[in-house]
């Protein structure tokens, strides 16, 4: 225990902080478990439904954007579908590829995403 909070003191929390968070963790350990065992139960059923769905790497690869024959989104709307317990799905992921948004356009809609004339990317701020 003695070794976890150097950690913490390191980094300017109090020995009385600490403790109390520890007693804190304690007296909710069986709701965390509660919650653990839920998260793996979906997560496995999540796993089966891509297995039982077929979903492969292929699934993922440039598409054109037109939808025609697209197995990868059928894939994925099973996935979703089987997961979820529902009859069917429609899932639209929504993220620019390459060859349909040019690095100006993407940097004019996400400024602080990328910067396209260096190699390392802008510090993400929660203020802009």
């Amino acid at each position: 225990m003695n070794e976890r909070y150097t950690w913490y003191e390191r980094r300017g929390i109090s020995r009385q902080v600490f403790d109390c968070s520890e007693k804190a963790l304690e007296k909710v350990q069986d709701a965390f478990l509660d919650v653990d065992r839920v998260r793996e139960k979906r997560q496995l059923e999540v796993l089966d439904a891509f297995a039982a769905s077929y979903v492969s790497e292929s699934a993922f690869i440039h598409k054109t954007g037109y939808g025609y024959d697209d197995a990868g989104r059928e894939q994925t709307e099973a996935v979703f579908a089987r997961a979820l317990g529902a009859e069917d799905a429609l899932v639209r992921t929504q993220l620019p590829q390459a060859p349909m948004c040019s690095p100006p356009a993407f940097a004019h809609f996400y400024p602080r995403a990328t910067n396209f004339s260096s190699s390392r990317a802008p510090p993400m701020t929660p203020s802009g």
